[in-house]
């Protein structure tokens, strides 16, 4: 029978609080965008239109420009609110009384009372826009992709 090493709470509480910590990190917004860039390039850019068509679907928009070739543009926009909410959190304060006593002395008891605070989140709206400009070639080959926007990945 093989022994295996004793596994205590504070071990396993340490490698859950490091997992969650370096879950909680994000990429660094240049690192994301040129990944999202190197990804658009490589899924649709030198390939039939067609492949662009299939995993958006048809434009929102197009213009045929003067030599031919056209621009695609789809454009994904939306308005998110959250926040409003409210809650109640306690806050403690202590208070001293003076007892007097049948004997007539005296001693001192510390209350402590939670007195409720009703809180409410601030409301958040924000406008989340991404707009998709593929070139497209005359034999409709995707020649070119540009973005813009704050949702686009």
């Amino acid at each position: 029978m093989r022994a295996f090493p004793k596994i205590t709470m504070l071990a396993v509480i340490s490698v859950g609080a490091t997992l969650a910590l370096s879950a909680c990190q994000s990429i660094p917004y240049p690192e994301r965008r040129a990944a999202y860039e190197l990804e658009m390039n490589t899924r649709f850019v030198g390939k039939s239109a067609d492949i662009m068509v299939l995993a958006f679907g048809p434009p929102h928009s197009s213009y045929t420009l003067t030599d031919g070739r056209e621009v695609a543009q789809y454009r994904d926009e939306r308005t998110n609110t959250s926040g409003g909410d409210t809650y109640t959190s306690y806050d403690t304060v202590s208070r001293a009384r003076e007892i007097i006593n049948p004997d007539g002395t005296r001693r001192v008891v510390y209350e402590n009372m939670q007195i409720p605070t009703t809180n409410i989140t601030p409301i958040q709206t924000r406008h989340l826009l991404c707009v998709r400009r593929f070139v497209i070639s005359r034999d409709k080959i995707v020649e070119s992709f540009a973005w813009e926007g704050n949702s686009c990945f």
